[in-house]
């Protein structure tokens, strides 16, 4: 009976593998050629072995090593960056570049425990001009800035 002390290791390990064997798998119609005329299939075919060998050895050596003790997996950090991603997307459009952009540092900064809401909204602030001005302002991207009241 085999036993995984490191679940992570193990599982990230076979995903690198499993991931690198697919690299492989697509680029069999390439060519490979030779080491002094490589073809198009060479490189890739190569860095797909490459990282199926990594992901065996780190798959290894999640055998190994003191059991680990595991965790209650903590739902807030990734319900709270989802919930930002979703929220920005929902409110773009209609509440602007700069409204969207608080309220997602917002909420994705809730994820962190011990931060003030004044720290987190000193953030938001900052991050929202930040995006105004590049995206808007200096790449000339088409997105509102301010909410539209109205359809004004």
């Amino acid at each position: 009976m085999i036993t995984i002390r490191k679940l992570r290791d193990g599982l990230a390990g076979l995903s690198l593998a499993l991931f690198g064997g697919g690299v492989m798998l697509c680029t069999l119609h390439y060519p490979v050629g030779t080491l002094a005329n490589m073809g198009p299939g060479y490189v890739p075919r190569l860095l797909g072995g490459l990282l199926v060998l990594l992901g065996l050895l780190i798959a290894g050596t999640a055998r190994r090593g003191q059991p680990v003790v595991r965790q209650p997996l903590a739902w807030r950090p990734p319900l709270a960056v989802l919930g930002s991603v979703v929220l920005f997307a929902l409110t773009l459009r209609s509440g602007g570049l700069l409204l969207a952009t608080l309220g997602s540092v917002m909420l994705a900064s809730s994820a962190v425990r011990g931060v003030r809401w004044r720290e987190r909204l000193a953030v938001a602030l900052v991050l929202g001009a930040l995006a105004v001005s590049v995206f808007v302002y200096g790449l000339g991207l088409p997105l509102p800035v301010w909410p539209r009241f109205g359809g004004i």
